[in-house]
């Protein structure tokens, strides 16, 4: 994930999107961004490159390892993006289902998410980006509440590698962290994984409580 620390306007830009459905019935989704460094490509590059993403994780057993066995990767979408508007161009679905692997330990709450930090070679805030895994297994869960063990450096592995697999197959493709506020790339240097969990309260929006009462003397 070496580079320079921008990458010009006029190159390509994949927004890669995978889709998880939860043990708890709701459907969850993390994006990374990819770049094209020097010459415009078309969708069939950014499929290229998410089904090399995805891929990579579906065959990499320390990862599934993390998940459920009914949490569910169902599969990508990838979005050619205007980089001057954020826009999308064109979009285009695709990938295997794969799920998750865990012999022991049930699934975390559906808004529980491990964080993935991606850096670049600048410090602003506009210049680092994040997303957010499903929830793993209650084993992976420390003493004291956090992440336990070497679950975040079996994370930070797994999606790293599946990030380099990624852009390998693309044709002069990388990570970056696109900001739509300056409509602008920087190329990634760097992803970390913590061992604090953090929450995605949107991924339990919808899901039904079922409630039991006391009525007060």
């Amino acid at each position: 994930m070496d580079g320079e620390a921008t990458m010009p306007g006029s190159a390509s830009l994949f927004q890669c999107s995978e889709f998880v459905i939860l043990p708890s019935g709701e459907e969850a989704l993390f994006s990374l961004w990819f770049g094209a460094v020097n010459a415009l490509q078309d969708i069939t590059q950014g499929l290229t490159i998410m089904e090399a993403f995805h891929s990579g994780l579906s065959a990499d057993s320390t990862f599934t390892l993390q998940y459920d066995e009914n949490t569910i990767f169902s599969g990508y979408r990838v979005a050619s993006i205007d980089i001057s508007t954020g826009a999308t161009i064109v979009a285009a679905v695709g990938g295997s289902p794969f799920a998750g692997s865990a012999l022991t330990g049930v699934p975390l709450p559906p808004q529980v998410a491990t964080a993935v930090t991606v850096r670049t070679a600048l410090a602003g805030r506009s210049d680092r980006g994040r997303f957010y895994l499903p929830p793993v297994v209650t084993d992976d869960v420390g003493d004291t509440g956090r992440i336990g063990g070497t679950t975040p450096l079996t994370l930070v592995t797994a999606v790293g590698t599946a990030i380099d697999a990624a852009n390998t197959a693309g044709v002069d493709s990388s990570l970056v962290v696109y900001s739509r506020k300056l409509h602008d790339t920087h190329f990634a240097i760097r992803i970390e994984v913590g061992d604090v969990f953090d929450t995605q309260r949107r991924r339990r929006d919808k899901l039904v409580e079922t409630r039991q009462n006391y009525d007060l003397a």
